[in-house]
C-alpha cells in the first residue's frame, strides 16, 4: 500500500509459503535460511530498482518479555547478526527491521546500529504503538529505519485508529465446521 515493488521474501520455515504467497501476489517466496544466503544471492532482485532496500525480522522469541530464560546465548543474536552481514555486504539504500520492544537490550541490536553507522546510514528507530500504525492492538514493537539516502523518521498513523470492529466489520460470516 505504501508503493513499494517486494520482490522476494526469504523464511527458512516453509510453514510460511502459504501465509507469504496468499499476501503478497506475484512475489516470490524463497524457502532458505538467512546463513545460506549472500548478498549476491539478492542482487538480481534489485536489478532494475532505483532505490533498494532490505527488510528483516529475526525470531522474536530470544527477546521477548515472555521469555524467561535468564541468559541469552550468543545463537540467540545470531540472526540479527545475519541481517547485519547482509547490509554490509549489498549496502542497500535502506534498511528497516522490526521486532519486539526487547531486542534494543541486547548487544545484536547494538551492533547493527554500529554497523549502519559505520557504513554512513541516517538511523531512526524507536518503540512504536501497533494502535498508531493503524493495528488494531495494543501492541508495542521496535522499529529500525536507516537510510543511505538522508534522513528517516517513522511516520504516525492519522487519528483515530481503528478498532478491531472496524477491521473485521462487514466479513462474510463462517458457518460452523467450516473452519
Amino acid at each position: 500500500m505504501a508503493g513499494v515493488a517486494v520482490k522476494a521474501g526469504f523464511d527458512n520455515d516453509p510453514d510460511c509459503r502459504y501465509a507469504f504467497e496468499a499476501n503478497s501476489d506475484g512475489v516470490e517466496f524463497i524457502c532458505k535460511d538467512i546463513r545460506e544466503i549472500r548478498f549476491a544471492d539478492l542482487e538480481p532482485y534489485y536489478a532494475a530498482a532505483e532505490v533498494t532496500a532490505l527488510v528483516g525480522c529475526a525470531p522474536c522469541q530470544p527477546f521477548s518479555a515472555h521469555n524467561r530464560r535468564k541468559a541469552k546465548s550468543d545463537a540467540d543474536c545470531s540472526l540479527v547478526n545475519e541481517f547485519a552481514r547482509l547490509v554490509r555486504e549489498g549496502k542497500p539504500d535502506l534498511v528497516s527491521m522490526e521486532n519486539v520492544a526487547g531486542l534494543a537490550k541486547h548487544s545484536a541490536f547494538d551492533d547493527l546500529i554500529e554497523t549502519l553507522r559505520t557504513l554512513g546510514y541516517k538511523i531512526n528507530h524507536g518503540v512504536a504503538s501497533c494502535e498508531h500504525y493503524g493495528v488494531p492492538q495494543r501492541r508495542r514493537q521496535l522499529v529500525l529505519l536507516a537510510s543511505r539516502r538522508g534522513s528517516v523518521s517513522l511516520p504516525r498513523w492519522p487519528a483515530p485508529t481503528p478498532t478491531v470492529g472496524d477491521c473485521i466489520r462487514g466479513l462474510p460470516a463462517i458457518a460452523d465446521g467450516a473452519a
